[in-house]
């Protein structure tokens, strides 16, 4: 096989996906993913860590996030802060993407390794995010609740988002579950 593998990565992520979804997260090893991808498990390891890492390597891009943070300024509402995370989060990660994602969450779902290892790298990107948002000044407390609602919000968002008919317009009926979710919050705390 040549050295450079074309789109290695697209490669072995949907060999892994239909792997999973055929046999299971357990019983599928890194040789036969590698295998179904026409390439070597070398080749595996130079694009993921371990095959868990197919699932989740999005999660770690956080590439939008400094950009995001330049772009409010320090007195920005906590409620508007999170929509602005919630909706590039979901631009930078999710659009054009409802397939992939509902094919992940299925396979997350049924495993409950996979299930906690979710759990975890939440709760990582959750800290990530509340020290990104310390670092430019929020205190502490605000910097964490800001980060978890925003966590919250995304999550809630994407299960409706997935649980509605596709409509062809996936980003758009993202966003207007992000909406949904924010609008939620902003009733539940709004004085009676």
């Amino acid at each position: 096989m040549p050295r450079w593998e074309p789109d290695a990565t697209s490669r072995l992520t949907t060999a892994a996906l239909e792997l999973f979804e055929e046999h299971g997260f357990a019983a599928t090893t890194v040789p036969q993913i590698a295998d179904r991808a026409g390439l070597t498990t070398r080749t595996f390891f130079r694009h993921f860590a371990d095959k868990r890492e197919v699932l989740f390597a999005d999660a770690a891009d956080l590439t939008w996030l400094g950009p995001t943070l330049d772009r409010v300024s320090d007195d920005t509402p906590p409620i508007d802060l999170v929509g602005e995370l919630v909706n590039r989060v979901a631009e930078a990660q999710f659009s054009g993407r409802r397939d992939h994602v509902a094919r992940v969450r299925a396979i997350v779902a049924a495993d409950a390794s996979l299930r906690e290892r979710s759990h975890t790298k939440r709760h990582l990107l959750t800290e990530q995010l509340a020290t990104a948002l310390g670092d430019r000044g929020r205190d502490t407390r605000s910097a964490r609740l800001i980060a978890e609602l925003a966590a919250t919000v995304l999550e809630l968002a994407i299960e409706q988002w997935l649980s509605t008919p596709a409509t062809g317009r996936e980003h758009r009926a993202l966003a207007t579950h992000i909406q949904d979710a924010l609008d939620a919050h902003t009733m539940l705390f709004a004085p009676s």
